[in-house]
């Protein structure tokens, strides 16, 4: 993600919260109100879109410049109608204190600048570290940053990752990696029950709900995990479906069995759409059942007479 930076903007409020937004971010804001932040603020001006080094080395030379009293350009010259700057005495005790403001901005800078490169694993390994060691860290290459950390990580390996993904290594106490696997086990086991109960109650259903349509046990059962988390519409709309359909094939099986031995001479509704549907599954290989509600679903009026 490339760096963003704010020009020109005008700040009306600062904040402070207990929980920030970015918590990693630096912010530097400098006031003062004198000739030489004049100047240092024409250089960070003509400086800007130029990278954050060209920024320091800019200011760093004005100052510089202007503390061992070296020639200016017309362009450079500090304004010198503030009564201050007749006191050299005072002049250069401002001037050194600006210097360390900037060399405190420029290291400030810095070390955003180097946090700002660092990998992830790598930035948790830095939060791990003293503050000296933090120094130290990002100072280094980021080859030996890379290879400081697999030392590291090869000293003091994972040891368990819990199930949401929290991970534990040698290092940590024995007991808080013991607790999570107990408590890991423990959510496991829950939900293997509430699993099971699930199945159970699926089961019931499938069987009193759909005794005459057919197809596997297993797949009924799937049917209604599927539904079950629906919206209370669509689970009245598919358990209406469900009872006209089984209601459709109970009746189908009952006319069917009536039919058998009879002959063909006074065929009632009932018969020529048990004659039909045996015809259709026939022609189109599919199941009696499916056969017989695609024929009822074509003689509606049949089917009302049966």
């Amino acid at each position: 993600m490339p760096k963003l930076k704010i020009h020109k903007a005008r700040i009306d409020e600062l904040s402070a919260v207990d929980r920030p937004a970015q918590s990693g971010a630096l912010v530097t804001i400098m006031k003062r109100a004198d000739p030489l932040s004049i100047a240092i603020q024409k250089a960070l001006e003509e400086n800007t879109g130029n990278g954050d080094q060209a920024v320091i080395d800019s200011i760093q030379s004005l100052l510089s410049k202007a503390a061992s009293g070296g020639k200016q350009s017309d362009e450079d010259t500090m304004p010198t109608d503030n009564p201050a700057d007749k006191d050299a005495a005072k002049k250069q005790k401002e001037f050194d204190d600006m210097k360390k403001s900037l060399d405190s901005v420029s290291a400030q800078l810095k070390k955003a600048q180097a946090l700002a490169e660092l990998s992830d694993t790598e930035k948790e390994f830095y939060k791990s570290l003293d503050t000296d060691k933090q120094e130290t860290f990002l100072s280094k290459s980021a080859g030996d940053r890379t290879q400081e950390v697999e030392m590291i990580k090869a000293a003091d390996p994972v040891v368990y990752t819990s199930d949401d993904g929290e991970v534990f290594r040698k290092s940590d106490n024995d007991k808080m990696v013991s607790m999570a696997k107990k408590y890991d086990e423990a959510i496991r086991m829950a939900k293997s029950e509430r699993e099971a109960a699930e199945h159970v109650r699926f089961e019931k259903r499938a069987s009193d709900e759909m005794p005459s349509i057919a197809g596997e046990q297993s797949a009924k059962v799937a049917f209604y995990k599927h539904i079950d988390g629906a919206s209370e519409e669509v689970k009245g709309f598919a358990s209406a479906m469900v009872k006209a359909h089984n209601e459709l094939m109970t009746k189908a099986g009952t006319m069917q069995g009536t039919a058998a031995g009879s002959d063909d001479s006074g065929a009632d509704a009932g018969e020529k759409l048990i004659k039909m549907a045996k015809a259709h599954a026939k022609e189109h290989d599919v199941e009696y059942e499916a056969a017989y509600v695609a024929v009822c679903e074509q003689n509606p009026d049949l089917y009302e007479q049966a």
